[in-house]
């Protein structure tokens, strides 16, 4: 069972389960194969779960949506010609959401900063990419 905890500002979400609390991202998932977004999210079952608010398979006019579900993580996959964040226009719709992309052969990841621009995680392993989830479970930072 499932009880809210007082105390909690803004819209993360964080429910205790039993005696371990657990952190709610509302998360969309953009482009990125289902593969790789279950095993993100299988990756952080015991401190933090992922709530997939959200799930597209193609960018084009998806910035209305965004703005609606208004999510705090989005999970970005990026195309085989798409070597920067350039493409990623769309996500200025949500700019307090943290972004997580991940290239097209899941061998380099980038993760938003504040004022838009870009940090390259230099290990893109799972203890790399579950660091920066909880971060975002623990304060809403990244």
């Amino acid at each position: 069972m499932f009880e809210p905890l007082e105390g909690v500002h803004d819209r993360l979400c964080i429910v205790k389960r039993r005696t371990m609390t657990v952190a709610v991202i509302r998360t969309v998932v953009i482009t990125l194969p289902m593969l790789i977004s279950d095993i993100v999210t299988q990756l952080l079952i015991d401190d933090v779960k992922l709530d997939i608010v959200g799930r597209f398979d193609s960018r084009d006019l998806i910035e209305a949506e965004l703005r609606a579900i208004s999510p705090e993580l989005v999970l970005v996959g990026l195309g085989l010609d798409e070597p920067g964040m350039t493409g990623l226009s769309f996500l200025a719709v949500v700019p307090s959401a943290k972004v997580i992309a991940f290239s097209s052969d899941s061998r380099s990841a980038y993760v938003s900063q504040r004022g838009a621009s870009w940090t390259r995680l230099p290990d893109v392993g799972p203890d790399a990419i579950t660091s920066v989830i909880r971060s975002i479970g623990r304060d809403g930072n990244i």
